[in-house]
């Protein structure tokens, strides 16, 4: 059996977002892209975390919500806030010499739908996404 390494099933077009970017930031990047969440980048360019558009909704749901009621000149756009502070932390990345095991391929199954992929330097270089190994599998260029 050949062993493959995530830089072979990985996508190399990854959409990023920076920490410090305002949130609409991401949103539009999100919306561009028609994708539902984006690894988030450093002051280093490396991968800090992840936004996740369900994330979002649960922020601006909170503000219209718990904040809107009481103070009606409170909006989601009279907040500043950044990507950071309604990011995900501590989110797994691959490195691009990393074997695809079966661990790896039961997280990408019944976890995430797409991890980022780094290189050496922990500077972003792709994705591995759920499909890519659903359809290694049913192609048989991996096994479980």
């Amino acid at each position: 059996m050949t062993i493959l390494h995530a830089v072979h099933l990985m996508k190399t077009h990854l959409v990023t977002v920076n920490a410090t970017s305002p949130l609409s930031d991401a949103v539009d990047r999100m919306d561009l892209y028609q994708v539902d969440e984006l690894p988030v980048l450093d002051e280093e360019g490396r991968v800090c975390g992840t936004i996740e558009e369900a994330a979002i909704a649960r922020f601006v749901s909170h503000v219209l919500v718990d904040q809107g009621p009481d103070d009606p000149s409170v909006t989601i756009s009279t907040i500043t806030v950044t990507v950071r502070d309604v990011m995900l932390q501590d989110v797994p990345v691959l490195n691009e010499s990393d074997n695809i095991t079966r661990t790896l391929i039961d997280d990408l199954l019944l976890r995430h739908r797409r991890i980022a992929v780094v290189s050496e330097e922990g500077k972003p270089v792709g994705s591995l996404n759920r499909v890519d190994v659903i359809q290694a599998l049913i192609s048989g260029e991996i096994q479980y």
